[in-house]
């Protein structure tokens, strides 16, 4: 559940710093990275801990209607992988093509990006438009600055890791309202 996704938020964020931090990062800057990373995953496992304790192995037990919902979300889910990854695609192969290849990394930021929409309304997750939002822009300011690397590495980074922390903080009342 939520947790899971605030688990590969918090990876794609370490992902995305790396990068950034491949081309200038120091010491300090990757101890930061670190830190934040360490803590967003932690504050995963702490989501959840205090979660109701929903197995797979339950849904054995569930009724016909749970069973049907949980499949529609993982056909949903499926199909937002696949998007994502053809967009992914089509925007490497765009930069092939017109001999971009300085804009691979804010071709596959916008992608990404972009699958946040999908996934906001098949989670009943509402912040998930904010990083599709935030995380375009940043892409975008990518293909267009002197430094695309560190401008969407960076920007993708911080986006992913506030989407988690607001999740993690925010929880709860996130649960409640998907459950609804």
């Amino acid at each position: 559940g939520l947790s899971n996704g605030i688990l590969v938020l918090g990876l794609a964020g370490a992902f995305w710093s790396g990068l950034s931090l491949s081309r200038a990062g120091g010491l300090w800057q990757t101890v930061v990275a670190a830190v934040i990373a360490g803590a967003v995953v932690a504050g995963a496992f702490r989501v959840r801990r205090k979660a109701a304790g929903f197995r797979m192995a339950e849904l054995k037990h569930a009724g016909e209607v749970e069973r049907s919902q949980i499949r529609q979300i993982q056909l949903g889910f499926r199909w937002v992988a696949l998007g994502e990854w053809a967009l992914v695609g089509i925007g490497i192969g765009l930069c092939s093509y017109f001999h971009r290849d300085d804009l691979t990394w804010p071709a596959i930021g916008f992608a990404v990006s972009l699958h946040f929409v999908p996934l906001a309304w098949l989670f009943h997750v509402r912040v998930y438009y904010a990083t599709a939002a935030a995380g375009a822009a940043v892409s975008i300011a990518g293909m267009v600055a002197a430094q695309p690397l560190a401008v969407v590495g960076s920007g993708m980074a911080a986006t992913v890791w506030l989407t988690a922390m607001y999740a993690i903080l925010n929880a709860e009342r996130m649960a409640e309202k998907a459950a609804a």
